[in-house]
């Protein structure tokens, strides 16, 4: 049987990972700072860390604590990734938030993957899952997010570079992005029966990252994978509510106009002010 590291493996998008991984035949160990686990464990076998595995050293002791219950490790995914809801401006970024974002978001899976690279070589190879958000492989920037967008930025590089330099070992590296999840559709491990969401669950992160871990998965390394609603190939309408992707959230289009040979779209985001944007960056469900 395989075996599995999900950070904050227990609640929101993890805890989907988590199940559908042991679907998958997966042995898995997971890491949590909240307390009330008993429940969500109860099911069968898991191997809970508690801990705040950012911590110099600790993030180490949990692989080390994986290895030798197991044997071995196959996958680890880096899915731990604090958010601030009221973020401010980059001007106003206070030092204290910007160091913690960066520490959970980018310093700790680092410290994961230095820690289970040595494990995997042994073993003959692995795979390394990384979790961002839409437009992290680009690097874009966002507006009021702007800690959250460089340290997941940052986590894109890192994949691309562990990629490379690992691939000689058999070790893969790759990321997933989702659009915004939110509410109950974070720890959905199953199917939707609806035939088109405007965002992913946790069942649709996890089975990519599923499908990543796979050995046959081998030229998908390097790869960074958006879960997004398609491009339209109809033209959006006043009122509607559409994924501004530079952004990175949800807004309602408000006006439209036809400037230069092309659309643009008047958007009203969720956070931050209107402005306009042409049809290639905004995404929305089939009709």
């Amino acid at each position: 049987m395989r075996v599995a590291m999900v950070s904050a493996g227990l609640h929101g998008v993890g805890y989907a990972i988590s199940q559908v991984l042991r679907e998958n035949q997966y042995q898995v160990s997971v890491s949590t700072t909240k307390a009330g686990t008993s429940a969500k464990t109860a099911d069968g076998p898991w191997l809970v860390h508690h801990g705040d595995i950012t911590n110099p050293g600790e993030g180490s002791q949990w692989v080390d604590r994986v290895a030798k219950e197991w044997g071995r490790i196959d996958l680890l995914v880096n899915n731990l990734g604090p958010y601030l809801w009221d973020y401010p401006m980059i001007a106003q970024t206070d030092a204290k938030d910007w160091s913690f974002i960066l520490q959970t978001n980018l310093t700790g899976a680092f410290q994961l993957i230095q820690a289970v690279i040595p494990i995997m070589r042994r073993q003959g190879g692995g795979a390394i899952v990384n979790v961002g958000f839409v437009g992290a492989g680009q690097d874009q920037g966002w507006a009021l997010r702007g800690a959250y967008a460089a340290a997941k930025s940052g986590l894109a590089s890192l994949t691309r570079t562990v990629a490379l330099e690992e691939q000689r070992h058999a070790i893969t590296c790759a990321m997933v992005c989702p659009s915004d999840i939110q509410g109950p559709d974070k720890e959905t491990w199953t199917p939707s029966a609806e035939k088109f969401r405007l965002s992913p669950t946790g069942y649709d992160v996890a089975r990519i990252i599923a499908f990543l871990a796979d050995p046959r998965s081998l030229y998908l390394s390097g790869n960074i994978i958006e879960l997004a609603p398609r491009l339209s190939i109809h033209e959006p309408s006043v009122g509607e509510t559409v994924w501004v992707v530079p952004l990175a959230m949800h807004g309602v289009i408000t006006d439209a106009r036809h400037d230069s040979g092309q659309s643009l779209y008047r958007v009203q985001p969720t956070v931050g002010d209107p402005g306009w944007y042409p049809l290639i960056q905004l995404q929305r469900p089939h009709e």
